[in-house]
């Protein structure tokens, strides 16, 4: 059972993305109204390969071995795909095909919840984690 740890930036995004994903939607619409209806569902991740697989149940928390941990929401993972970083400084390569500057755009506003663009995710990555192999987690 992975446990997957976020930024608190998006702390309220993954949790109304979680109750979505659960079907509880009396607690996502109470999460929407105390974020002014501007709340975008964050139901995706993206992380080094091998840390889940479909039909595994997800933990999500914020501030992971912090003393201000909470948990976020526990999910069912739906699907894993392969992702790599396209030679650009603003591209994604998703399970195998490359994606269009749009395309690219598009995918990093999704997984960000609409706070990033897509070069500034395309860094983050970098930054992050290398050249290790990353996969896309949906719930």
């Amino acid at each position: 059972m992975p446990a997957v740890s976020f930024r608190r930036e998006w702390a309220a995004q993954v949790r109304y993305g979680a109750a979505l994903a659960a079907g509880d939607l009396a607690l996502a619409a109470q999460l929407r109204a105390d974020a002014g209806n501007e709340l975008l569902p964050k139901r995706s991740t993206v992380r080094r390969a091998g840390r889940a697989r479909a039909g595994e149940v997800l933990h999500l928390f914020v501030d992971q071995r912090q003393p201000t941990c909470a948990r976020l929401g526990t999910v069912v993972c739906l699907g894993v795909t392969p992702l790599a970083l396209a030679p650009d400084a603003a591209g994604f390569v998703l399970d195998g095909r490359p994606l269009t500057a749009a395309q690219s755009e598009a995918f990093a506003r999704l997984d960000t919840a609409g706070q990033w663009d897509a070069a500034a995710l395309w860094g983050f990555f970098r930054a992050t984690y290398a050249d290790a192999p990353l996969a896309l987690y949906l719930w």
